[in-house]
Order: C-alpha cells, then structure tokens, then sequence
C-alpha cells in the first residue's frame, strides 16, 4: 500500500519553557552539554490500537528517569521512519525539569494481516507474541511499514521454535488477485487440508459439505480461501434449506499432529442457521408475464414448502432460460431479475420473476434490492464474523 502525503511536525508546547526537537539546541544549554529532564511520561492520541505505555516501549524510553533532548528527537523521527501512521505530530510539555511527550496520529488502516500456513498455533497467539516483542505493532499496520523486517524476524523466530526448516515470506498471490489482507506464509510448509466440518444446530455432515465444497478439501491450507468456502457453504447448504441469513463465526483450523514432515489440519466452520423461511407464492413478470400459465405448471414449490433458492436459480436456468421465447440471438439471452419479498412476521417469501430482453436491463439500485428482501453474503477476513445481509447493504 502506497500512503501518501505523509508528514510529521515536531513540535514544542508554549508553556513555561518551550522545548524544540529539531533544528535548534538545547534549553539554553550548549547542545553538546546534552541537557537531561526527567521523564514524566507520555500521551498518545488519534489511535486506540496504541498506548502511551507502547510508544514509550517501543521507543527504548522509561518514565521517571532523565532523559536527554537528543533522545527526545531520536524517539520522535524513529516514529516517523516506521511509517505506521499516515501522520504523526510529536511534541513535548514541561514543567520545571519534568517533561511529557505528546505524540498525536493519523493512523492509515492496511489491510489485515493474515498468517497463511502456521497451522500448528493461532492468529490470536501469533498477535500477542508479535505485541509482546514489537510494541509498536498493531494488526492494522500498513504493508509499506518498516516494521515488516521485524514482523518475519519474530515469525522466524516462532517457526524456528517448532523446529520447522523453513522462511517465512510475504505471499502476493492473494493482494495481487484482490484477496483483501496481507499474507506471511512459511516458505514450503505442507499443511493439506483432511477435513471441512460444520458445527451448529442442523449443521450438515462432513460427508455432505464434501460433496457440495469439494475444493475445501485440498493439498495446502489457504487462509484466504475460507471466505469464498464459508459463502459457498451457506449458499449449498443453508440457503437452499431455507436458512437465508445464517452467521459464520471465524473458522478455526484443528491442527491434527505433524506427520511424515506435513501438518495436516481440519477446518471446522462454526454456523448459527437463523430462522428458516418457507415458500407462499411465485409470479412472473416482464417479457414471461404472458407465459406465466406455462411457468406455473413447470413451478415445483407449494405453499408451505421450506423455500429452495437451489430450486429458484435452476428454475431461471432450466425453466426459462431454455425456452425458445426466452432468447432472442446466439450470444446473449434474456436477464433474470429475482425479487424476493420476505414476510419477517411469517417467516415467509414470495418470489417475483421479472425477465427482460437485453436491451432493457438496468441497474438494480441498493433501495430495489433491499425492497425485493435478497441474501448476500457480506464477508471479511480473519476477526470478523461472516453473515448475510439485504442485498444493497
């Protein structure tokens, strides 16, 4: 990520005695004579990932002993060179010779950093042990941040400890493909993939999420992929069951042991169904408003049924896309627009087919969907919970 306009001032209360960081000397003291003040603490402000008590850490300063001005300025251009905010203005407060700095900060958030393959512990174990050696780490840290060098040093370390023969890198696969974090994977590490499981009320089998995923399980664990295995788990397996808003908890890897130097995992994916909605009626619209009579009798849900949206999307595809007044040339055929209408208080759908010839497609707006009640899967990576939500939201 490329942060621009990035700026620091340093700069020095107007109180009692006023302290410069750069550009001038000491307090009326000959700068080589390297004038100490006692370090009374510090603030940090514009941030909540960060504490006073980090920034000091991180910059090798204690409270309550001297410390002198040239230390001061080393602290505040250290902060500057990290590149861990988009600005940052650092200054002091005085009072006789007890001193405060004030670091203010625009923070710019990268994306999240995701740790590929290190099956065998946690990302939350991952992150206290980076916190605890690198105070100045937070997982919002921008991917041009000068503290990369010392995120993999720690990671080495971690992998070293396991007694794994391996480099951690930065893997660019995913950022490069729009896959929304920032990827450390250990270089060469086989971890496959034995097992998806679902876990939950009315969960489906190991047996059933193999065969509706089958790319869940594979030879390598990929972090990433889980996003795109959670939607498409909810949208065979849950969706189709009449669970339209399920929640996704983060998925957690079940590390099985290492074996013949490979660290085989199982990935259990933590799924609450919600209510489950039933079918009340079908209409037809558009262009198929006039072949409504025909469609009726092909149309296999009745009131009451658990409602399919398997069913509906082969219904678009089988029976009206295969219709011959459904295409109008070779290459391009006539556009479905589902409306589901969902009755909260029933738990119920009524469905709306609208067909329209090509030249009469439009952009649905955000208010039409959220009218028409569909599912979308609104996802994130690692920390956040995956749920459905109104298309448009």
């Amino acid at each position: 990520m490329h942060v621009k306009g990035r700026h620091v001032q340093i700069l020095a209360a107007s109180l009692a005695i006023p302290l410069c960081l750069t550009g001038c000397g000491s307090l009326g003291v000959a700068t080589s004579r390297q004038s100490e003040f006692v370090l009374a603490g510090a603030t940090i402000t514009g941030t909540n990932n960060l504490t006073a008590e980090d920034f000091l850490r991180g910059m090798d300063l204690t409270a309550g002993i001297p410390v002198t001005d040239q230390a001061l300025r080393q602290a505040c251009e250290r902060v500057r060179q990290l590149r861990i905010f988009y600005s940052e203005k650092c200054g002091v407060r005085m009072d006789g010779r007890n001193l405060w700095i004030d670091l203010k900060v625009e923070p710019v958030l990268g994306p999240p950093l995701i740790f590929e393959n290190f099956v065998w512990t946690t990302r939350k174990e991952l992150l206290a042990r980076l916190k605890r050696e690198l105070p100045l780490f937070t997982p919002e840290v921008p991917e041009d941040t000068a503290l990369n060098s010392d995120i993999i040093r720690v990671l080495n370390k971690v992998v070293a400890e396991r007694g794994i023969q391996g480099q951690v890198k930065v893997d660019t696969f995913w950022a490069m493909r729009g896959g929304g974090g920032y990827v450390f994977a250990v270089a060469g590490l086989k971890a496959p993939v034995v097992a998806c499981v679902v876990q939950g009320e009315n969960a489906p089998s190991e047996q059933q999420v193999a065969q509706a995923v089958p790319g869940c399980v594979r030879e390598n664990f990929e972090t990433p992929l889980l996003n795109w295995i959670a939607e498409e788990i909810v949208g065979s397996l849950y969706t189709s069951r009449g669970y339209l808003h399920p929640v996704v908890e983060e998925p957690f890897v079940q590390f099985l042991g290492e074996h013949d130097g490979t660290f085989p995992v199982r990935v259990v994916f933590p799924i609450s169904t919600g209510p489950q909605y039933r079918f009340q009626s079908v209409t037809f619209d558009g262009i198929a408003k006039s072949h409504s009579a025909e469609l009726n009798r092909k149309w296999k849900l009745k009131q009451g049924d658990i409602y399919d949206t398997a069913y509906v999307s082969e219904f678009e595809l089988k029976g009206i896309w295969d219709q011959p007044w459904a295409q109008h040339d070779a290459t391009s055929g006539d556009a479905i627009h589902p409306c589901e209408r969902i009755d909260e208080s029933t738990k119920t759908v009524s469905l709306t087919l609208t067909v329209t010839v090509p030249r009469e497609q439009e952009t649905i707006s955000p208010e039409k969907r959220r009218a028409c009640g569909g599912g979308m899967m609104v996802f994130s990576f690692v920390g956040e919970k995956f749920v459905t939500a109104p298309t448009g939201q």
